[in-house]
């Protein structure tokens, strides 16, 4: 019990930044609210997962349309769901992870999720979890391939905070810290939703 309580503390001091404020200009239609299943959206599958987690500071990065779109929808957050408008999506992801960070500077450890990739489970984010320790930006690979989400350490969410350029990629940004790919056989962190053809390839209904 004691140990659980431990966990539960150290899961206050981390946060998740789901990045869905891009103009989905090849579906043609706003990703995080694709159908993930009969009951789900993405966005509500992605924030599901976190909850489950334990994870209490969850933002959501999205346009002015998305933030219509969420009001349009039937989707209801619970309370503490953070909703932050990116007003210059076109400075694109870069940008959106900053204005997510705002009043988060003191958080030990940051998942990044992207809103096209709704395959996050339990087992992916306790794999991240448990070696947020063993470098600056944790990944989790298949056969070293590298995919999402991502874990960063205070020292990266700092450092994006109090960059100057806006529009940086955030790959590029990246190659300055100590990066660490944890190995998992979950192919389901390579999948990222970017088109009608990936969506149909990997679903078995049509919006």
């Amino acid at each position: 019990m004691i140990f659980y309580f431990c966990i539960m503390s150290l899961k206050k001091n981390i946060s998740v930044i789901i990045l869905a404020a891009g103009f989905s200009e090849r579906m043609q239609k706003a990703k995080f609210l694709l159908k993930f299943n009969e009951k789900q959206s993405f966005i509500e599958k992605i924030v599901e997962e976190y909850v489950k987690f334990g994870i209490e500071d969850i933002t959501i990065v999205l346009n002015k349309k998305g933030i219509e779109l969420i009001k349009l929808s039937e989707i209801t957050f619970p309370e503490n769901i953070k909703l932050i408008i990116n007003k210059f999506p076109e400075k694109e992801r870069f940008y959106s992870i900053q204005i997510g960070l705002k009043n988060k500077a003191e958080m030990e450890s940051i998942f990044l999720q992207n809103s096209d990739n709704p395959f996050v489970s339990q087992e992916i984010l306790n794999l991240l979890f448990q070696n947020r320790l063993a470098g600056d930006v944790i990944i989790p690979s298949v056969n070293q391939k590298g995919g999402h989400p991502i874990l960063i350490s205070k020292k990266v969410s700092s450092a994006i905070i109090n960059c100057q350029n806006s529009e940086y990629q955030l790959n590029k940004f990246l190659e300055n810290f100590k990066k660490i790919k944890i190995e998992t056989n979950d192919t389901g962190i390579l999948l990222n939703i970017n088109d009608s053809d990936a969506y149909n390839a990997v679903f078995k209904f049509h919006n």
